[in-house]
């Protein structure tokens, strides 16, 4: 009834709203892709393999690859790439913390980076350390 009344006032057409149907079904339909997209990463810990392609996750939800980086930068990630490293980088995180004298070299590979030098930039801009220094807090960490 206030939708009405709105209407029909003078000289309230800023007063005026109309309802957008279309959007709750486009976030609902966002929602089910990003959970789709973000289950099958994490469940196939697809983020591990180092040539993973938006595409081919894209061909297997059956989605739309621009469709599917809108959803990904909706969710506030600037790319597909930003969102792999961001899972990779908790994947090391994981892995440093279930062993804390393992060699960073290994677990930089066994969480999908193919670059030393990549991973350790990446990891220094998130955590505001090195991944040494990392190691070292969670080693006396553990050890208390």
């Amino acid at each position: 009834m206030k939708l009405i009344t709105k209407l029909f006032k003078k000289n309230s057409a800023q007063d005026i709203v109309i309802p957008k149907e279309s959007e709750p079904s486009v976030d609902i339909s966002f929602l089910d892709i990003w959970t789709r997209m973000d289950g099958l990463i994490k469940a196939e810990s697809l983020f591990i393999e180092q040539n993973i392609k938006l595409q081919s996750i894209a061909d297997r939800l059956k989605v739309n690859k621009a469709v599917l980086a809108d959803v990904i930068r909706r969710k506030g990630y600037g790319s597909f790439k930003e969102y792999i490293n961001s899972l990779r980088l908790n994947r090391f995180k994981e892995l440093a913390d279930a062993n804390t004298q393992a060699e960073i070299s290994e677990m930089i590979e066994d969480a999908g980076f193919s670059s030393k030098t990549t991973f350790y930039r990446l990891f220094s801009e998130a955590e505001g350390i090195t991944p040494s220094e990392y190691m070292r807090k969670l080693s006396k960490f553990h050890n208390l």
